[in-house]
């Protein structure tokens, strides 16, 4: 029998470059194709693939088709997933950094000073303010500060 040939009785498996690819291709895709919907009705291709992120990391976590999620996203294989993704997206915040327009910038200082003091005033604000926090006893100042700055830090 050749080597990797299927054998009775014993289960075939995939190889993890086999499987990392096959996620790959799975993730952009599904990524393209939402993106590619989203533009279609007046939206950046950015918004429809960080939606559809959301329902691939459904997919992965079995919650949703759980046996293609145990044959497509195994636990064993998520690690160089993992990686790979990171590296993706330090290599797209040097892009970004490397097409940034300063010049844009300096013209527009005003409004993107106000933009940026919203983006993170505004969340800590309405943590801080919310109803559950201030009527919980047991939320010490140090914890809404904490919840605040967390919100803040991820809107």
């Amino acid at each position: 029998m050749l080597p990797g040939a299927a054998q009775p009785g014993i289960p075939q498996t995939m190889t993890p470059i086999l499987t990392f690819l096959l996620q790959t291709v799975v993730v952009v895709c599904v990524a393209r194709a939402t993106g590619s919907l989203f533009r279609r009705l007046g939206q950046p291709r950015v918004v429809g693939a960080d939606g559809r992120g959301a329902d691939a990391g459904a997919l992965a976590s079995g919650r949703v088709a759980p046996q293609a999620a145990d044959f497509l996203f195994a636990r064993t294989s998520l690690d160089a997933l993992n990686t790979f993704s990171q590296f993706g997206l330090v290599l797209f915040m040097f892009l970004v950094g490397i097409q940034l327009d300063l010049g844009h910038l300096r013209a527009n200082g005003r409004l993107v000073l106000m933009t940026s003091y919203a983006s993170m005033l505004l969340p800590f604000g309405l943590v801080w303010r919310s109803p559950s926090a201030s009527a919980d006893s047991s939320a010490s100042p140090a914890t809404r500060v904490c919840l605040s700055c967390c919100s803040s830090a991820s809107a």
